[in-house]
Formats: structure tokens, C-alpha cells, sequence
């Protein structure tokens, strides 16, 4: 659903309920997002379960953690097809100075440490399985605005279509033309890869712009989260008792949602060395949550 759509829904909710109060779209789209926040960061939802590819270096032992994951959500990585196991720091560690060769890496710092280190150089060979970061709902993006008839907008490679809907704001004053809160339409007159036009109405005339203008501004696109029903469900919920003072209807709006599997590895490589330890520990961080039969969807 887009932001556009889980307003509307909220909106309902609240006629339905029949209440009223001093609350903003603005207020309600934060609501919204926080909910969105909530939800996507409570549990590590199969929704969620994305893959990103890296290249391999000969000899280089880290790689750069992906940024669309939340943090030290990797659990799984596959190199050549071949899976390394997530343990802790200390374990990785103990492995890397015992010259042990089971295939495991571990988060720090930033950075995903691999062991045994590549032996070759390889193209988008490694296979990182984590969890994403919630969208951003609105997203928000710098730009700036021409005081002229019309007004045109100017944002590098900014990647919206024609008919999308924005919103500005400013740390500043935006000129006279320019309203915050309003909702805008990218239109047809204008439109290149690194300038548009925007207009009150779908397909309707070009926003003119006067006066003086000050501070950084920005525009906010619809944003869109992408999860099943029943996650949308619970946002919608968790947005009505931020709305209505009511605390315990927060959780119950997320207990809703099914109970879903945290992913493990479907299988332990090996016979000996720290894979063996992990196996036989109920206490190893590493054993946690990652050894054992596979119950995500992707295993099964």
C-alpha cells in the first residue's frame, strides 16, 4: 500500500470510530511511518527476506555490509554457491586463529568478515541473505525551485514519473506559489531527467512561483510498503491507537500478525571445528537462531 492509500484507510477508521481531533495529514502520515517502523523492526519477517550480490577479491577477508539491510540482519551468506555459517565475533575469531576451515563469517564494525578468505576473484559471486530496512514513508528527497512563470524544480537523476504525487517543505520560506502540506503533481510540460513541473491538479497547468526564498527544501513522494495484507492491517491499527491514546492496542496490532520463522541455515557443513561447537551449544550466539532444521520459506 502507498502512503496515499494507508491515509485514506486510517482516515476511515477514525470516521468509523467517531472521533474527532486537532490531527494533520502530516501528523497522521508520521503516524503511519512509525507504525511502518514498528512492525518491520519487531521481528525479522519473511516480507522482509532479501538477497544482495557482492564480488569477491582474491585474499580480501571483509566486504561492505549492505545498506538496504537492517543491522546484523545477514544470516546467511553463499559464495560459489558454497554457504557460510553466521557466528559471533569471538567465534570467528577462535576459527580464523586455529586456521579452522569451516566456511563461516561474522558482522563487525560495519563490515562482513569471511573464512576462509576467497581464493579468486569473482563477479557478483557472494550471495548476502538478510532482512530490509523499512521503507521510508514519505521518502524525501532536496531540491530546488526557480522563482519564475513557471516554476521548475531541479533534483539530479531524481527518478519520479509523470502524474507522481509530492508534498514541500522547507527549513526556510518557500516562495510565494509553494505551500506546505499541499499535494503536487509531477506534469507532462517540463519533464527531463533532472527537471520538472508541478501542478495542483493531475495533468492540470504549471505552478508559478514569486517572491523570495530561503532555507533547504524538500519534496516527499508517496512511498510505498510492499507486505502482505495482514502486515498492512496491523500498520493501519497501530496508526489508529497512536491516534487514540491507546497504548495497549499498540500490541495487540502487532500480535496479529502470524507468527513467522526467524531463517536458519538448512544444513551444518563439516564434522569438527567451531560448526561442531555451535551444534552442541545451547549458549553459543552463534547457534542461536541459525542451526537446526530451516523453516523459511526460501529452505522449505
Amino acid at each position: 500500500m502507498k502512503l496515499s492509500e494507508f491515509l485514506v484507510a486510517l482516515n476511515d477508521r477514525i470516521a468509523a470510530a467517531k472521533v474527532s481531533g486537532f490531527w494533520t495529514d502530516i501528523m497522521k502520515e508520521l503516524w503511519i511511518y512509525e507504525a511502518v517502523v514498528r512492525v518491520c523492526t519487531w521481528k525479522n519477517w519473511k516480507d522482509l527476506e532479501d538477497s544482495q550480490t557482492d564480488s569477491t577479491i582474491k585474499d580480501r577477508e571483509y566486504y561492505t555490509y549492505p545498506t538496504t539491510f537492517k543491522t546484523d540482519s545477514v544470516f546467511l551468506i553463499e559464495i560459489d554457491d558454497d554457504e557460510y555459517i553466521k557466528v559471533s565475533w569471538d567465534e570467528y575469531r577462535e576459527n580464523k586463529e586455529a586456521s579452522g576451515s569451516d566456511k563461516v563469517f561474522s558482522i563487525f564494525a560495519g563490515k562482513i568478515y569471511i573464512n576462509p578468505t576467497p581464493t579468486a576473484v569473482g563477479v557478483e559471486n557472494i550471495v548476502m541473505w538478510g532482512y530490509k530496512n523499512p521503507v521510508e514513508m514519505p521518502t524525501s528527497e532536496i531540491f530546488t525551485v526557480t522563482i519564475a512563470s513557471p516554476a521548475v524544480f531541479t533534483k539530479v537523476a531524481y527518478g519520479l514519473s509523470i502524474g507522481d504525487s509530492l508534498k514541500f517543505t522547507t527549513t526556510g520560506l518557500l516562495p510565494t506559489g509553494l505551500v506546505m502540506g499541499t499535494t503536487y503533481y509531477i506534469i507532462t510540460a517540463g519533464f527531463t531527467v533532472n527537471t520538472f513541473r508541478v501542478s495542483t491538479t493531475l495533468g492540470g497547468t504549471a505552478v508559478n512561483t514569486s517572491g523570495s526564498q530561503s532555507g533547504v527544501h524538500k519534496y516527499l513522494t508517496d512511498g510505498e510498503c510492499t507486505l502482505s495484507d495482514k502486515f498492512n492491517e496491523a500498520i493501519i491499527k497501530l496508526s489508529l491507537a497512536t491516534c487514540l491514546g491507546k497504548g495497549e492496542r499498540k500490541s495487540e496490532a502487532v500480535a496479529e500478525i502470524a507468527e513467522v520463522e526467524t531463517p536458519a541455515s538448512p544444513r551444518i557443513k563439516g564434522s569438527g571445528g567451531i560448526l561442531a561447537k555451535l551444534a552442541a551449544s545451547e549458549e553459543s550466539e552463534g547457534a542461536k537462531g541459525y542451526i537446526g532444521k530451516a523453516k523459511s520459506s526460501r529452505f522449505m
